[in-house]
């Protein structure tokens, strides 16, 4: 097992997101950390894969999120992915508050 599993203590944070302090969840065979988010008035929601455990191109990642019961088909915000060394971030469901 690896030590650098996605849990919400070791994924880095940005210094302008507010994000909860998430659930532990599984889509088919793949963990994650499920979220929530506020950045510069947009919230939205993100699963955080650990990178290394994915065998999915982003389309194939992107069906996967639309599939899991997360994404909200009705707003149909869109899906952003970032991936760096570790973690893979879906993010989707966003909603622009207004202040």
């Amino acid at each position: 097992m690896k030590n650098n599993r996605p849990t919400y203590k070791n994924i880095p944070k940005d210094q302008d997101t507010i994000s909860s302090s998430g659930k532990e969840v599984k889509l088919g065979v793949y963990k994650a950390i499920h979220q929530y988010f506020r950045w510069s008035g947009v919230d939205g929601e993100s699963l955080i894969f650990e990178s290394s455990d994915l065998d999915l191109n982003n389309q194939e990642l992107e069906i996967l999120v639309r599939l899991s019961g997360f994404y909200d088909g009705e707003r149909d915000s869109g899906i952003t992915i970032s991936t760096d060394e570790l973690f893979t971030f879906v993010n989707f469901n966003f909603v622009s508050k207004e202040d």
